[in-house]
């Protein structure tokens, strides 16, 4: 996870320096883009040489489903970019092809592979609903996969071509600059700057991106954290039950003088080997599994965020570094305890096993009181630090940590509340199976804590996930009140043309058409703008929760004022009331937010106005999407189909309501892949501890088992009794677990939720979750316990009785 999200960092801070790593500021702006005058001033006015202008613009290729961007680069401006050639010879003849001829373009060589492309070959793109041929005059290489990997697909041009084919004539996107840092230098290039075009850090920038997705990477982090806690618990149980297996041998040690440090250094040792050896195997795991969560995290960033191209992972030393100290440090942190017990018992109590279990028993009441006060602790956190992320997983740990204290208590509370049905139902066997457990509970304690911290993880996690699917549902269908949702293609720098509104308003069947214009305000900090023109019905899908005023459309539609998303308000610390200032057209502007509205589209958050507000204060009448209302005896579906085929040449992507809402559930349902696989990891790594646990306790019973078989117990019957006792095991982990799943399903929802994404939702817990939990944990130990029960009822007595 931790290569993971830092390879996606780094694709981050590449994809804003692509072409050149020593920039150090952009200008950038609104709908309108940068004058091309502006250009010409720096250069000019202010003698600044190192101004490289950029025209950049979503295209498709013709035959490739990817998304792709066209790059103009002003060729006397930047060389840097012919510098990634192969050959050093063939910079000036490419550059002046690129200068003097049209059409021409440069691809990275991996990606030219991929579309069967050779040199002097021309291909086809497509923009703005046109075909524009282009012929590839070179291949490039980046000087490293990260920057390779950041112009896969981005196809480079000059900067006359890319303005002729995205429509762009007299207007740059952005400047890329490579300053000094001086004030004074700065304060003059922002004195001549335009308004709504604002000069920003490309620190800024980077941190702005990287800061959408913090959240999400957190997350994942803090999944993976519990994963390795899940491992701490099976360290701890192995090394426990080392020890107890070795009691005898290291008091036969005390006894012929050893000392207890020297004792406790040979412990020690032992764990910090082998957690080398563990460490050094997870290191290689962690490389191959990041391979393919990397797809699953580039998908979900594009799908939610911002699009970037994430193939290449980044092998930072970093990442390396806090797993060694994370592996070998939980390794040691886990054997801790039970090596200083064998140094701190006498040699002659060591040499019994009545001794290890009256002590685990006596211990019970200690645990419960740290449990206590882990639970205090975490009541602490939530109430102290009421907005921070990282403490609100600290509060989760911490409540963990609660749950693992008391599972003696719980597990003899609970067998021994059980005990009098599973006789009842199981007689003997019963009776044998729950006097097992709760005899060696200085062995299944730890082995139950962790099976059950899985089976919670689990449950807790589907609970969420559950009650966000159950919150978003029902948020679409609120939302989505039209009929039929138009919108541009990705390969459309430009807006829906004006002619296709009317051409719908009068067709048969329609009974109204809402335009929307959605854009990205040019701010260090990203800000999603979407102006509406629409009626008081096609405004009433914005679900309001806060409000300063009874009548908000009456105040939406005329006066200077704008709504909020619930996300943007909580992470920008904004309240109704208060003055939001947007870089517009004719310089900052403040307008009134007047209500706050439920949103589940974006983390980061939106800023909805009506139309005639925007066209005040911008010089764009652009379109980006339509909302089609339809005459009630109208099916939308077939309308779809029909609209599909008149509008077949316009590029457009026209759903209806339902295939809509489908494809938003589809896209959230992706987005908790990872966690998925995550889930999965703690179920096994879980699987595996319990697994070694039943297999040690059963090894350590060998004697009391060949007993049993001397008195008459057949294999059949040992196999059932050992089987019984997983099962009934795991049942309780099961049982355990549901307070804990619940505990933790109520602060990922209400803490970690709100704090991460701002969003609100409904808690909707399934007693078909809970089952199957319980189930999830029964099966888990009973597959878990079928090798060991096996092998000793194999066994023959007369091989653990020859000691006696």
């Amino acid at each position: 996870v931790d290569l993971t999200n830092y390879s996606a960092d780094r694709a981050m801070q590449w994809s804003q320096r692509a072409l050149a790593q020593d920039i150090t500021h952009k200008i950038i702006a609104g709908p309108s883009g940068v004058p091309e005058r502006l250009y010409v001033q720096l250069r000019k006015d202010l003698g600044i040489r190192s101004a490289i202008p950029i025209v950049s613009g979503p295209i498709r290729i013709v035959g490739s489903e990817d998304r792709w961007e066209l790059l103009g680069i002003d060729v006397l401006a930047d060389m840097e970019v012919f510098k990634l050639l192969p050959d050093a010879s063939d910079q000036n003849a490419v550059s002046l092809n690129l200068l003097s001829k049209r059409n021409t373009a440069i691809l990275i060589a991996d990606s030219a592979a991929q579309l069967a492309l050779r040199k002097n070959e021309t291909f086809e793109i497509r923009s703005n609903n046109r075909i524009h041929q282009l012929r590839l005059i070179a291949t490039a290489k980046g000087h490293d996969p990260l920057q390779t990997s950041a112009l896969s697909k981005i196809v480079l041009t000059d900067i006359a071509t890319a303005q002729e084919i995205l429509e762009m004539t007299g207007h740059l996107t952005r400047i890329d600059l490579k300053l000094e840092q001086r004030q004074n230098q700065l304060q003059d290039i922002r004195n001549i700057l335009p308004p709504g075009v604002t000069l920003t850090t490309i620190t800024q920038r980077t941190d702005a991106l990287t800061q959408m997705t913090d959240a999400f990477q957190v997350n994942l982090t803090a999944l993976s954290l519990l994963a390795l806690l899940l491992g701490a618990f099976l360290i701890f149980n192995t090394m426990t039950l080392s020890v107890l297996r070795r009691r005898q041998s290291l008091a036969v040690l005390r006894a012929l003088g050893v000392r207890r440090t020297e004792v406790l250094l040979l412990l020690l040792g032992e764990a910090v080997l082998l957690g080398l050896i563990g460490t050094v195997l997870g290191l290689v795991l962690g490389i191959w599994l990041s391979h393919g969560l990397l797809a699953l995290v580039a998908r979900t960033i594009n799908e939610l965020y911002f699009s970037v191209e994430l193939s290449a992972l980044s092998l930072g030393s970093i990442p390396f570094i806090k797993s060694i100290m994370l592996g070998i440090g939980a390794t040691v942190v886990a054997t801790l305890l039970p090596a200083i017990e064998a140094v701190r018992t006498p040699p002659g109590p060591g040499l019994t096993r009545a001794n290890v279990e009256s002590h685990a028993r006596r211990r019970t009441w200690l645990w419960l009181a740290a449990a206590c006060a882990s639970a205090v602790l975490t009541g602490a956190l939530l109430w102290s630090f009421d907005d921070n992320l990282v403490l609100g997983f600290v509060a989760l740990f911490t409540l963990i940590l609660a749950f693992a204290f008391s599972a003696p208590a719980g597990l003899l509370w609970f067998v021994g509340m059980m005990r009098p049905a599973v006789v009842k139902a199981l007689g003997l066997r019963g009776a044998m199976a729950t006097r097992g457990i709760t005899s060696t509970l200085s062995r299944t304690q730890v082995a139950v804590a962790a099976l059950a911290l899985a089976v919670a993880t689990s449950v807790a996690v589907t609970i969420m996930i559950d009650s966000f699917r159950t919150t978003v549902n029902d948020w679409l269908h609120y939302y989505l009140r039209a009929d039929i949702y138009i919108a541009k293609d990705a390969s459309h720098n430009k807006g829906i043309d004006a002619s296709i509104v009317h051409r719908l308003q009068r067709q048969s069947g329609v009974q109204a058409v809402h335009t929307g214009r959605w854009l990205q305000l040019a701010t260090p900090e990203p800000t999603a703008l979407f102006a509406i023109d629409v009626d008081k019905r096609g405004f009433a899908a914005y679900r309001i929760i806060k409000k300063t005023t009874d009548d908000v459309w009456e105040s939406f539609t005329n006066k200077q004022a704008i709504i909020v998303s619930e996300p943007l308000a909580y992470h920008r610390g904004l309240s109704l009331g208060d003055n939001m200032v947007l870089a517009t057209d004719r310089g900052d502007q403040a307008f009134r937010i007047i209500a706050i509205f439920e949103d589940y589209g974006s983390d980061r958050g939106l800023v909805v106005m009506h139309r005639n507000t925007y066209n005040k204060y911008w010089r764009d009448n652009t379109i980006t999407s339509l909302a089609v209302y339809l005459d009630p005896a109208q099916d939308s579906e077939q309308y779809v189909s029909y609209l599909q085929h008149k509008l077949r040449d316009t590029g457009l992507r026209i759903r209806s309501n339902r295939t809509l809402r489908d494809l938003s559930l589809s896209i959230f349902d992706q987005t908790f892949v990872v966690t998925g696989v995550l889930r999965i990891l703690a179920i096994i790594i879980a699987v595996i501890g319990i697994l070694s646990a039943l297999l040690a306790i059963q090894l350590d019973r060998g004697r009391e088992f060949a007993v049993l078989r001397a008195l008459g117990l057949t294999p059949g019957d040992l196999r059932g009794l050992l089987m019984t006792e997983s099962g009934l095991l795991g049942f309780s982990a099961g049982v355990l677990a549901l307070p804990l799943a619940l505990a933790m399903a109520w602060g990922l929802i209400h803490i970690i939720n709100r704090r991460a994404f701002g969003w609100s939702l409904t808690m909707d817990v399934s007693l078909i979750t809970l089952v199957g939990g319980v189930l999830l944990a029964a099966g888990a130990a009973i597959v878990a316990g079928w090798y060991p029960a096996r092998r000793m009822a194999r066994t023959a007595p007369a091989v653990d009785l020859r000691y006696e």
